[in-house]
């Protein structure tokens, strides 16, 4: 992971579940990129509420962050997108959010960081709030007003997806109730984390008690599991504990 993708924040928009359903349901149809961007822009464009919301410069930043996600992800990421796709083709429609989770964390590094810091402030203290949450995000992508705005933001999305709870004015963040997901979603999370870090590998416990899964109840995972899961490997040597890595 470069440098320059770590410093840029990317997710900065107001995204709603539905409009990532739609664009990985209209690739696993087949759609072109371009016409799955343009169904996309139609959506978001009938769902702005303000004038200034619907603005074409809004629904193409608005655009851009989902394609990246689940249209035209980075090529290291394309094998980790079908496998997500493919996924949201048959698991029940309570684990999509994970899937979607996963796929933010992989592609963009700013919003891995900020649900990080949620995660462990969550451990912590159990309540939070978006300053408590800006002020360790500064030391990673400085004292930005964007970095604030963005921060805001991705912390709004997370309450919309119902993966965490405010107050009316959203001063006070809390965690809503952990979402339980089966293996499979488990795997594209455990993946996430190791996209979104840059380390080549980390032990599976590590990896399962990460603080960015927060929302996320994670089955019980042997490294034989993950191993016979696409896009990781596990290997353990004698009695030491399971590292995991991406399969290359």
């Amino acid at each position: 992971m470069t440098v320059e993708r770590d410093k840029a924040i990317g997710f900065s928009v107001r995204i709603e579940l539905a409009w990532l359903e739609q664009a990985a349901a209209l690739v696993s149809l087949g759609r072109s990129p371009e016409d799955v961007r343009a169904s996309l822009q139609a959506i978001i464009a009938g769902a702005r509420k303000s004038a200034s919301e619907r603005k074409g410069d809004s629904r193409t930043r608005t655009t851009n962050v989902i394609s990246r996600m689940w249209i035209e992800p980075p090529d290291s990421l394309v094998d980790y997108r079908d496998r997500g796709v493919e996924l949201l083709s048959r698991l029940p429609t309570i684990e999509h959010v994970a899937l979607h989770w996963g796929m933010a964390m992989a592609v963009y590094p700013f919003f891995a960081s900020v649900v990080s810091v949620v995660g462990r402030l969550l451990r912590l203290q159990g309540a939070l709030t978006a300053r408590d949450v800006h002020r360790r995000l500064a030391e990673e992508f400085g004292e930005r007003p964007t970095v604030v705005r963005a921060t805001g933001i991705t912390m709004g999305n997370c309450v919309s997806w119902g993966l965490l709870e405010s107050d009316a004015r959203r001063k006070n963040y809390r965690p809503a109730g952990r979402r339980e997901v089966g293996a499979e979603a488990a795997m594209l999370l455990l993946q996430a984390v190791l996209h979104a870090s840059d380390v080549a590998s980390s032990p599976l416990d590590s990896l399962l008690q990460s603080p960015a899964l927060f929302p996320f109840g994670l089955p019980d995972l042997t490294s034989h599991d993950v191993d016979q899961a696409p896009g990781l490997r596990a290997m353990s040597l004698g009695g030491s504990e399971a590292t995991v890595s991406l399969a290359r």
